[in-house]
């Protein structure tokens, strides 16, 4: 249980609290008001209690939920009296300008709910990350901002419980994953898409069951929109995670392939869809990948060919895809169409998945498959003479069984647009930042 509150919990931080400025913080521990240090022997309670624009949170504590690291803070969750489970990210710093396009882009997404400062000297964010030396942060401003409760961070379900899940559920996991990206990509670029930036929630706490999820993005504090009607965004620096970036982010030039690009990485080194030795080699191409970035013209690591350079191989259809989605020219680079297509045809194949589910992966291979003979005809204009796309897709649709109305199909696919039926549960570690 994360939360361990009663009424007389909340009755104290209410009485304490009252009158008091936003951010202003019940703490569980007595402090001594002019060090900031704990009073040593005196009583602590199970939760701290934070004010934040009117209302009042419990934070989690560290012995019942593990905060989410980040390179600037932590997140935790928070709960309000009435019930309302939110996110919680501590870190140094002031108040956001929320009429800036990241601000706009977050809102949007639920990553922006309410947000408070709290000044005071010495104050300090203890950052415990696995496997790296504890690191201490110092400040006289901490800033609050609450977000709705998407789940637990992707690279904290990949370090603590990966073993335990079952392939057919991380394959679930890697759909999902691809889904929640294109959708983002709607009318916006992410730019740091990664593990440690998608939350997964699964349907039953018992992570040994197959079972599906729900994948959302979270930290939008790069995400830049899409103009109306272009396919890229010239940014005003070059953002991202080493390791993930794509070439055309050194130039300043964001697009939905980019995110394709990261989203690859993540696919390959940190989810391991190809299910090989990856994990041995996540240091080595980090440093390497850094490397390259610190040296003088700055260049990108091209993720396949480093891996064939040690003499690691993928099966041949996973590496054609992979390849594709590598392109260092994004005019040429394959968008994650491929990759979705896969992961639906490995888990059409095992076994566990229930008749509800594997229609749904049916209707979404099927929706992927049509996208990319979309594509096709955009790009073979010759094609075109000879055969109309509804005969095409007539077709295609004779190889595989549809699983809704062919007219509903068709209804969602446009030579002009690029339409995907996206499942209601797709709404929306290598390194870290």
């Amino acid at each position: 249980m994360v939360f361990k509150l009663t009424d007389a919990d909340w009755e104290q931080a209410e009485k304490y609290l009252a009158g008091k400025a936003d951010g202003s913080k019940f703490d569980k521990h007595q402090r001594d008001p002019k060090t900031g240090s704990t009073i040593p022997g005196s009583a602590a309670r199970e939760h701290s209690f934070v004010l934040i624009e009117g209302v009042i949170y419990a934070l989690s504590n560290r012995n019942t939920f593990l905060p989410g690291i980040g390179s600037t803070g932590v997140v935790k969750k928070g709960l309000s009296r009435a019930g309302h489970l939110v996110a919680i990210k501590i870190e140094f710093g002031d108040l956001k300008d929320l009429n800036s396009p990241q601000c706009q882009i977050a809102k949007q997404h639920k990553l922006l709910l309410a947000q408070a400062v709290r000044s005071a000297p010495n104050m300090k964010i203890t950052i415990r990350a696995p496997l790296e030396p504890l690191r201490i942060l110092k400040g006289n401003q901490k800033r609050y901002t609450v977000m709705e409760w998407l789940g637990d961070a992707l690279f904290d379900v990949i370090t603590e419980k990966w073993e335990m899940i079952p392939q057919v559920t991380k394959d679930l996991i890697a759909l999902r994953a691809c889904l929640c990206v294109q959708a983002f990509n709607q009318s916006t670029t992410h730019n740091d898409i990664k593990a440690e930036n998608l939350t997964v929630i699964f349907e039953d706490e018992d992570v040994t069951k197959i079972q599906d999820v729900t994948v959302n993005a979270i930290d939008t504090d790069y995400s830049l929109a899409l103009p109306k009607g272009q396919t890229f965004v010239i940014g005003d620096d070059a953002r991202g995670s080493p390791a993930f970036i794509a070439p055309e982010i050194l130039s300043k030039r964001y697009s939905p392939l980019s995110d394709s690009y990261a989203l690859a990485v993540m696919l390959l080194f940190q989810l391991n869809v190809a299910q090989i030795d990856i994990y041995a080699h996540v240091g080595s191409y980090l440093a390497d990948s850094l490397a390259a970035l610190r040296r003088k013209p700055q260049s990108i690591i091209n993720p396949i060919e480093w891996l064939e350079q040690r003499k690691v191989q993928i099966e041949p259809e996973l590496r054609e895809i992979f390849v594709a989605m590598f392109n260092p020219d994004v005019k040429q680079r394959a968008d994650a169409n491929a990759i979705i297509k896969y992961l639906c045809q490995q888990l059409k194949a095992a076994p566990g998945l229930s008749s509800v589910l594997k229609a749904e992966i049916e209707e979404i291979e099927l929706t992927t498959r049509l996208k990319m003979l979309t594509a096709n005809f955009a790009e073979m204009s010759g094609l075109m003479k000879t055969q109309t796309v509804a005969e095409a897709v007539e077709g295609l649709l004779l190889l595989t069984p549809p699983v809704v109305p062919f007219n509903a199909l068709m209804a969602q696919v446009s030579l002009q647009q690029d339409a995907v039926l996206i499942p209601a549960k797709s709404a929306s570690p290598v390194p870290g930042k």
